[in-house]
């Protein structure tokens, strides 16, 4: 992860799975298992910090809102089909 500041972070009910808010817009997705943390999407969509960030509890959804006064929701699908690549869009805004 490069060295943006992180506002928010939040562990899926696994606790395998971090999601970072970032000063940069993105949210960054990261595997926590095994002992380290592992890139596993980066997710662009805000046009300004994310402030916050949090899963539902069955991990489907993660939630970011940011200061570009828009609130996004991630389904699982879209994190896992990110990758490191763009992110692609929330689904719905």
């Amino acid at each position: 992860m490069n060295a943006q500041p992180v506002h928010s972070i939040a562990f899926d009910r696994s606790a395998q799975v971090l999601a970072a808010g970032c000063d940069d817009g993105v949210v960054r997705v990261l595997d926590a298992g095994g002992g380290g943390l592992a890139m596993m999407a980066s997710l662009r969509g805000h046009e300004d910090a994310v402030q916050a960030v949090a899963f539902d509890p069955t991990a489907q959804y993660l939630v970011s809102a940011g200061s570009d006064a828009t609130v996004r929701i991630w389904s699982e699908g879209v994190i896992k089909g990110a990758g490191l690549g763009d992110g692609g869009g929330g689904v719905g805004t």
